[in-house]
Order: structure tokens, then C-alpha cells, then sequence
């Protein structure tokens, strides 16, 4: 098991640093993540994940279990990940404070453990990318609002 802790400040509001991270257009390079059940006050959502490790395909599912509008989203991962995390957004200097933490695990059978530290920098690398194409989307939006 994993403990994954980060903060970062990412350049857009609150608002649209949550629609973000659930954008499924809006995904790290080599991985998919589409909505198979969305809830109408978003707890409960669920969405279909995948990705490739050593060119094998790894499924799973994110269920939202917590949410708190532009404030806090938690999720639970089940599949080739298994893992429970929080992020929290706070107004931060013109932009949003991102708290990230959770506990991860691959479940792949007899390497998983040992790819722990894998998972680790690959999800702390995916993170900082999907908030850095937040914060360009953002750039852009307020670019043509001018």
C-alpha cells in the first residue's frame, strides 16, 4: 500500500479545477477514464477507467463518495488500482490550493507490491499533468473572454 500526499497551486478557480479532473477529455497520456453512471448530486457517480503497464491493459472503476461542491471530492478505485483519496480545493492567491491525499495499491498478482513505487510517481506525475492542462484550458478560456 501506497500513501500518496501532495499540495500544489493550480492557476483557475476552484470551480473549474473539479470539472477539470472530471473531464473525460482531459486525461493523461495513455490512459482512458469515461462516465458510466452519473449521479445527479454526483455522490455515487462512477467512472470506467484504463490503462497499460508493460503493454497490458488494467481496467477499473472510480466511485465518487464524497462530495462537497468546489470544496472536496473524495473516491474510491477498484480494479488493477485499488485506492481511497481526497482532494480539497481551496482559493488560493488568484487560483486553487489542491490537497491531495489517499492510500493506493496495484492488485496485479505477485508484482503488484512491487510496483508500488511505480504507482506512486506515476500518480503524482499524472496529477501535476492533468492540473497543468486545467490551468491551459483555463489560460485559453479567459484569453477569448478578453
Amino acid at each position: 500500500m501506497v500513501k500518496i500526499s501532495k499540495a500544489l497551486h493550480v492557476d483557475a478557480e476552484p470551480e473549474e479545477v473539479l470539472s477539470g479532473l472530471l473531464d473525460s477529455s482531459i486525461n493523461p497520456p495513455g490512459m482512458t477514464m469515461a462516465p458510466a453512471y452519473e449521479a445527479p448530486d454526483m455522490e455515487g457517480s462512477v467512472y470506467e477507467w484504463s490503462f497499460k503497464i508493460a503493454g497490458v491493459p488494467q481496467k477499473g472503476i472510480m466511485i465518487i463518495t464524497g462530495y462537497v461542491p468546489a470544496k472536496r471530492l473524495s473516491t474510491r478505485n477498484l480494479g488493477a488500482i485499488e485506492s481511497n483519496s481526497t482532494m480539497t480545493f481551496e482559493p488560493e492567491n488568484e487560483g486553487t490550493r489542491v490537497t491531495m491525499s489517499g492510500e493506493s495499491r496495484l492488485t496485479i498478482p505477485l508484482i503488484g507490491r512491487f510496483l508500488d513505487s511505480f504507482l506512486e510517481r506515476g500518480m503524482l506525475k499524472n496529477t501535476d499533468w492533468t492540473m497543468r492542462q486545467i490551468e491551459m484550458r483555463h489560460a485559453k478560456n479567459e484569453a477569448t473572454a478578453a
